[in-house]
């Protein structure tokens, strides 16, 4: 702690001001208008001093069942709000932010339900091949040729589904940032259009892959209280929450959604 020249007790980094309860953001340590680095991404939710009772409770909230979905990621985009508007200090945890994060989470949803829909229509065929193998068997008899049909169609998919699993992992990493915040600025139509937000991710490549490898990051910190300590999965998910909100902001000042922005 240090104090300013008008006797008022700041942070060393002069962005916040004790006011005699708790830390507020200091107006004239205001965060500098330059894009965040990679680095920022992961350090700046740490900044705020009441970060850990926020992710707390912002991560247990997240819990809850769908709801709990709208109203982590209207969280996140509220801090986006106060990255925008140069205050580092993340939203209060609470309750109330569901509408902020209808859009974006509404297209999660919309686009999970439809991954699942394909993967149980693959699970359902490639049971379907097999019960259509057994029933060739006569009873008592072999079952070479339905045997030797089930897997010339079993083998190559034992080979092909690991690897279009992982491509839809890649695509999702690459996709989710710009289609977040099409959905927050453009709305839940133009948030479904994977085609233009694949556009958008391509513009600029590069900046694309490190947004991917940051959300690669932010996904295992996230879930990172399951592997030490189930309990403090609502601490580290809520982290991972506000670090979102950081790397949607470094994405945007990258890749802009919209012309001028």
């Amino acid at each position: 702690m240090q104090q300013d020249s008008s006797g008022n007790w700041t942070s060393v980094d002069g962005r916040w001001r004790w006011d005699g309860q708790s830390w507020v953001p200091n107006p004239a340590g205001r965060w500098p208008a330059v894009p965040l680095s990679f680095v920022e991404v992961f350090s700046l939710p740490f900044s705020d001093p009441g970060w850990l009772g926020k992710c707390g409770v912002e991560g247990l909230i997240a819990l809850i069942p769908v709801y709990g979905s709208f109203e982590i990621l209207g969280w996140t985009l509220t801090y986006l709000d106060h990255l925008r508007a140069g205050r580092p200090d993340l939203p209060p945890a609470r309750f109330g932010y569901a509408g902020r994060g209808a859009a974006p989470a509404l297209v999660a949803l919309i686009w999970g339900l439809g991954l699942l829909a394909v993967v149980l229509a693959v699970v359902g065929g490639l049971v379907a091949a097999m019960a259509a193998g057994s029933a060739q068997c006569p009873a008592g008899g072999s079952c070479a040729s339905g045997s030797s049909a089930a897997g010339l169609v079993l083998l190559p998919l034992s080979f092909a589904l690991p690897g279009l699993a992982l491509l839809v992992a890649v695509g999702e990493y690459f996709l989710a940032l710009p289609v977040i915040l099409r959905s927050e600025r453009l709305g839940v139509g133009q948030g479904l259009d994977l085609l233009a937000a694949a556009r958008m991710a391509r513009s600029r490549f590069a900046i694309a892959a490190a947004g991917a490898g940051m959300l690669f990051l932010i996904a295992f910190i996230a879930g990172f209280g399951v592997y030490a300590c189930f309990v403090g999965v609502v601490f580290t998910y809520g982290l991972g929450a506000a670090m979102l909100g950081a790397a949607l902001r470094w994405y945007e000042e990258r890749i802009p959604v919209l012309p001028g922005t």
